[in-house]
């Protein structure tokens, strides 16, 4: 595993952390922080500080 990769697994690690901390008692973000859509969560700031219950690009829910 390159560098890179290291760097985007951490990266995925810490939105879940984020997210976990946020809400420890729903977990609605996709372990991948891929949506269906494709929409990447790891370029998205507001994954490190708000809860995610749904896709911002395609608006799907994450609560359902």
């Amino acid at each position: 595993m390159n560098e890179e990769q290291k760097s985007d697994k951490a990266k995925r690690m810490d939105i879940l952390d984020a997210q976990a901390r946020l809400a420890p008692w729903l977990g609605v973000i996709p372990y991948t922080c891929i949506c269906s859509c494709g929409f990447d969560f790891v370029n998205y700031p507001k994954a490190y500080k708000e809860l995610i219950t749904g896709c911002p690009k395609c608006a799907k829910s994450y609560c359902e």
